[in-house]
């Protein structure tokens, strides 16, 4: 039910999956731009060297020996590359030398991913912002008006966020790696790709009421601080759902690549992103009760019941005009008490 009507969110607001690609884009671009002003000087400069140049003449020179069956040419070219005092051992003491400067390189390429991450958090957070406009009043938010109106609470959010999950992935991948060198290669990709999809489900388990709640006027300890009881008491079921929904993105991203020669990633990268936001937002709205609306004529509503075994299944699909007004009257009476 849940994944049902975040997929019904999603189609509903599929223009803001082009709105999502198209500042994705942009932020990879200038990204990028960076990334190569950091590296090139330092690959440039490396690849000038003397040693390098050296170094290369002899790979040459090796394939080449090897090509034409020349064993002596071959044992020569060997004893140049991979010798005791070897062209190779000459490029690792180039290498040791430069030391400083790539470790700078490398931590300034780590912090323009952070703030790459950040810049497209700030996007996530507006479209976040505009849906639950749409799903509280059916309103039509610009994206340029939500991006302005929640600058202040998107950054203190990303700023959050981004390095937080940023430490998570980098412990996912270090268990990732532990696994692939304990195990087998076909054990490892099967295990690394369950740890990734349980790992990522338990991180947006835990950060995923954060954005729907600040859109909703919650300050940002009260966002982390937790959920209420009933929300404690269904985790289990938002984890599952996650599980789930992570497991069908990576299998659509996956057939997309190959059917497609990567072409329709273009389309289902920013749709998963969109689709895992609908879903934070549709978990946060049913755990508070709230009426959402699905379409202009649908509206959702999942009051707690006090049954746990049931508690999502309860969702109710109304179309009067009554419901309608009611959750306007609602939305309006929420901002009077907020101001």
């Amino acid at each position: 039910m849940l994944f049902r009507n975040a997929l019904r969110l999603l189609m509903e607001n599929f223009k803001n999956v082009y709105k999502i690609l198209l500042y994705r884009i942009l932020v990879t671009v200038i990204a990028s731009a960076l990334w190569c002003a950091l590296i090139l000087p330092e690959v440039k400069s490396l690849l000038d060297h003397e040693i390098t140049q050296e170094l290369l003449t002899q790979a040459q020179a090796l394939f080449t020996s090897f090509f034409a069956a020349d064993g002596a040419g071959i044992a020569a070219a060997k004893d140049q590359i991979f010798g005791a005092n070897g062209l190779l051992t000459g490029l690792m003491e180039v290498i040791a030398s430069k030391a400083t400067s790539i470790v700078l390189t490398i931590i300034g390429c780590v912090a323009v991913y952070l703030v790459k991450r950040i810049a497209e958090t700030l996007c996530y957070f507006s479209v976040g912002n505009m849906l639950n406009d749409k799903m509280s009043t059916y309103a039509e938010t610009p994206f340029s008006a939500s991006f302005a109106s929640s600058l202040g609470k998107a950054c203190r959010y990303a700023l959050l966020y981004v390095p937080a999950v940023f430490v998570f992935d980098v412990f996912t991948i270090f268990l990732v790696l532990v696994l692939f060198m304990m195990t087998g290669l076909l054990p490892s990709l099967f295990f690394s790709v369950l740890i990734i999809v349980l790992m990522q489900s338990l991180k947006l388990s835990f950060t995923g009421r954060w954005m729907p709640a600040l859109t909703n006027g919650a300050t940002l300890r009260e966002a982390i601080k937790g959920g209420d009881k009933v929300e404690k008491r269904v985790r289990f079921r938002i984890y599952t759902t996650y599980v789930v929904t992570v497991y069908l993105i990576i299998i659509v991203n996956a057939m997309s690549a190959l059917c497609t020669f990567g072409s329709a990633l273009l389309i289902t990268v920013p749709a998963s992103f969109l689709l895992l936001i609908c879903m934070q937002f549709v978990n946060y709205y049913t755990v508070k009760g709230k009426k959402y609306f699905l379409t202009y004529d649908k509206i959702a509503y999942a009051p707690d019941r006090g049954d746990r075994e049931h508690f999502f299944e309860y969702i109710d699909e109304t179309a009067p005009e009554t419901a309608v007004q009611d959750a306007k009257d609602e939305e309006n009476e929420n901002k009077t008490e907020n101001v």
